[in-house]
């Protein structure tokens, strides 16, 4: 007859068990190949090199699957190398964090580090990405997070897809804490897709074209923050905006904004510029610090950009501090501090305060 002391001793033994068997979603070491496709939480164990037929080092199959690096790297050395990780259409909650992913062929037409098309819920997390065209692409993933990394890459991160632009909306995007230098005239964040709710906090940038850009432009940004960037421009680069506001309900606040044609464009309504320091360069013709963009494509002919504020924002060295264009009517720009600049104000709508 079993005493109280061995039906103790039993219970201990299948408590041991089911906490050894519960592995859940930790990642484990694995011995992995380029190629693979994972389908449950996976740890690097050595670093993975990838061999000249190998177009891709790890694929992600399963939802709620944590691709651990664990400081190793993903090293693509051949030009047939074009994708570091890619999420299968569909997976969720997707994670991929500290390491590196780097490709290194001369000539590469390496695309993207990370990649999804729609993956909710994607996190990259503590990465280092270089030699890629993009570091990562979060596609139309909704509540995608790009946190903490580093990025020597033309592109940091790509919300949507080149090929399928226009898309709208890819919802809580949010892009904080990254690093993007090394590759002269490189993008920090590029949209090619509507989103709403965006937040870009806390990242800097050298050597840029543009900070913040949308392309595409049609399919707008509305209800977002872009706010406590440091960006810099490549020197002397036309053409260059260090943060794009295009659509309605956008706070552009905090920013660090250095050597931009274009510090901050406004195409929308109810922008809130606010607290930004925005320096210039007076070689370019019609430099702004920041300009309302009555010509930028996502704006229908014979719209009104109204109702936006653009407050207590330092502007130096610019060939126009505010470049009110002529669609730009009832917004306010008072407040500001103007140093050094060819012309602090050009206003060209109406019922403007500055």
């Amino acid at each position: 007859m079993p005493t109280a002391t061995n039906r103790f001793r039993a219970t201990l033994f299948l408590v041991a068990l089911a906490i050894l068997g519960s592995g859940g979603n930790d990642a484990r070491a694995t011995s992995l190949k380029c190629g693979d496709v994972i389908t449950q939480s996976t740890a690097l164990a050595q670093d993975l090199v990838c061999g000249p037929n190998d177009t891709f080092a790890l694929a992600i199959a399963g939802s709620r699957v944590e691709l651990d690096l664990a400081g190793f790297a993903i090293r693509l050395p051949h030009p047939a190398n074009t994708i570091g990780v890619y999420t299968y259409y569909g997976v969720q909650g997707v994670r991929v964090h500290n390491g590196a992913i780097v490709s290194t062929a001369m000539g590469s037409s390496a695309h993207y580090g990370v990649t999804a098309f729609d993956s909710p819920g994607l996190v990259v997390e503590r990465l280092r990405i270089s030699g890629f065209r993009v570091a990562v692409q979060t596609g139309i993933s909704d509540r995608a997070r790009v946190v903490k990394s580093e990025f020597n890459t033309a592109t940091g991160v790509l919300i949507g897809h080149f090929f399928a632009a226009g898309y709208c909306c890819v919802r809580n995007v949010e892009v904080a804490g990254n690093t993007l230098r090394g590759v002269s005239g490189g993008t920090l964040v590029a949209l090619s897709a509507g989103t709403l709710d965006l937040r870009v906090i806390g990242n800097s940038g050298i050597d840029l074209a543009d900070g913040v850009a949308q392309f595409n432009g049609w399919r707008s940004t509305h209800r977002s923050v872009i706010a406590d960037n440091h960006l810099a421009a490549a020197q002397r680069s036309p053409g260059g905006t260090g943060v794009v506001a295009v659509g309605d309900d956008i706070a552009i606040v905090g920013n660090v904004l250095v050597g931009f044609e274009t510090g901050v464009g406004i195409a929308g309504q109810r922008a809130q510029v606010l607290g930004n320091q925005v320096a210039g360069d007076l070689g370019f013709r019609e430099g702004s610090g920041v300009r309302f963009l009555c010509k930028h494509p996502s704006l229908r002919p014979g719209t009104v950009m109204s109702d936006s504020v653009v407050r207590e924002n330092t502007l130096e060295s610019n060939t126009i501090g505010i470049y009110f264009q002529a669609c730009a009517n009832q917004n306010n720009g008072q407040l500001n501090m103007h140093w050094n600049n060819a012309r602090d104000v050009v206003d060209e709508g109406y019922g403007n305060l500055w």
